[in-house]
C-alpha cells in the first residue's frame, strides 16, 4: 500500500490500543546488503509488489504520527528480509 495509507493504518492500530495493550506489526525490512534474496525481491517489488520497497528505507515507526507516545521493540528475521516491530505506550 502507498505511503499515506501505511501513515493511516499505523495511525488507526494505534489509537485503538487500550492503556496495556500493544500492537505487533511484521512486514517487510531491508535485508542485509550481500544477501542472496535481495536482487530477487527487488525484481519482485519493481512488478508486483511496488510499495513494499519503502520498508526497506523507512522503519514502521516513521509511519506513526506520534512515535514518542509508544516504546518500540524490533527485531528482524531470516537475514532481514522481514521484521516484527512490537509498539506499546509509554
Amino acid at each position: 500500500m502507498p505511503d499515506g495509507y501505511k501513515r493511516a493504518v499505523v495511525d488507526a492500530l494505534l489509537s485503538s490500543m487500550g492503556p496495556d495493550g500493544k500492537v505487533i506489526f511484521i512486514d517487510y525490512h531491508g535485508p542485509h546488503r550481500f544477501h542472496p534474496m535481495r536482487p530477487i525481491l527487488k525484481l519482485i517489488f519493481n512488478f508486483l509488489e511496488p510499495f513494499a520497497e519503502s520498508l526497506w528505507r523507512h522503519p514502521i515507526t516513521d509511519f506513526a504520527t506520534r512515535p514518542e507516545d509508544f516504546t518500540w521493540k524490533s527485531e528482524t528475521y531470516f537475514g532481514g528480509l522481514y521484521q516484527k516491530t512490537i509498539a506499546r505506550h509509554r
